[in-house]
């Protein structure tokens, strides 16, 4: 087995399996996982499908050229003494060139009329075959008659031809189409578990990874990856207030990115509320410090672009962080009273 087969088929069946649990651990999400599961089939079966293609390809050609295949089955002989009795038969033959040669399934005969090399005779399983173009085929099957006692059956295409693997160019195009498939695999994957419009394939790959690590190394817990998740969410909404900061006043693109960080701000303090409960509480206060100096710097960002933003009770409302420990009780300032005006 070849390196692009065994890449793919190992590749392909860890992310066939990787598909199945996802299906199990997320839900349903709309098709994302069996669109997965379907494209990790296909990059597992890639090589083989396409040494096979490359194979019924060169059929095709040798058609065209007119070359074909005959076949004696069974051998009279043994493989070697049939080898024999071949070769000192053509090598008497005028005009023809014989010379041993070396096949997948072990040595043959190469042969040539007047110069040219275009035929081959070769013996495997009882077979024998004798291939290449019509000229020398037929010359070497009128001179094999006489000491064979067996009859010849033309055929369009060689038996003793498995799958062609690809070589040169085709090659690295299959590792490209090889790569874009595994890739591709991922990304619809990784779509069923966290919402696209909020996380990009790259983050959505981390936050899985957190799952499928909590699931493979029992000993870690759920409570471990739940707070790993909120601190690599925290990062990510750290790094919200820089693309705001870089958008401009680009109005449309700071809102969405205003959304996507009120977000991530919620699936933050819900994990986090999470891991509260058993994990350390050094590390929950320093993810819960943390989270805060994110929401502030977001909040500082979009001030900065000019964009009208909510009120911050409003959008604490929108995040959950009212009611999550991770700002319970933590606010600077009581909530403002309406005005004595309003008040009926």
């Amino acid at each position: 087995m070849n390196w692009a087969r065994a890449t793919a088929l190992s590749t392909g069946v860890t992310l066939l399996a990787v598909t199945l649990w996802a299906r199990v651990r997320y839900g349903p999400a709309g098709g994302a996982f069996l669109v997965a599961g379907a494209l990790a089939a296909l990059a597992a079966s890639l090589p083989w499908t396409s040494a096979r293609l490359n194979r019924r390809l060169f059929r095709w050609r040798r058609r065209r050229q007119g070359g074909r295949a005959v076949v004696a089955a069974p051998a009279p002989a043994g493989r070697e003494a049939t080898l024999d009795r071949i070769e000192a038969r053509l090598a008497s033959v005028d005009g023809l060139d014989v010379s041993r040669d070396s096949f997948a399934d072990g040595e043959g005969l190469a042969v040539g009329q007047t110069g040219l090399h275009g035929t081959f005779v070769h013996v495997a399983d009882g077979t024998v075959v004798v291939g290449g173009e019509d000229p020398t085929v037929d010359a070497v099957v009128d001179a094999l008659d006489a000491v064979l006692a067996t009859e010849f059956t033309a055929r369009q295409t060689n038996p003793l031809r498995g799958p062609i693997p690809l070589r040169g160019a085709p090659r690295i195009a299959l590792w490209l189409c090889l790569g874009c498939l595994l890739t591709a695999t991922v990304v619809a994957g990784t779509g069923g578990a966290y919402a696209p419009s909020t996380y990009n394939p790259a983050e959505r790959t981390v936050l899985v990874s957190i799952d499928l690590q909590a699931a493979l190394a029992p000993d870690a817990g759920r409570t471990d990856a739940r707070l790993r998740k909120a601190a690599v969410l925290t990062e990510m909404l750290a790094e919200e207030a820089v693309e705001i900061r870089w958008l401009g006043n680009d109005t449309e693109r700071i809102r969405t990115q205003r959304r996507q960080a009120a977000q991530i701000r919620r699936d933050a303090a819900r994990f986090l509320a999470l891991a509260a409960e058993d994990a350390p509480p050094e590390r929950v206060a320093s993810v819960r410090s943390t989270l805060r100096d994110a929401e502030r710097e977001v909040e500082q960002a979009v001030h900065e672009s000019g964009v009208a933003a909510p009120r911050r009770t409003d959008v604490t409302r929108s995040t959950g962080l009212a009611a999550s420990p991770s700002t319970a009780g933590e606010r600077r300032h009581a909530p403002r009273r309406p005005p004595a005006a309003t008040i009926p």
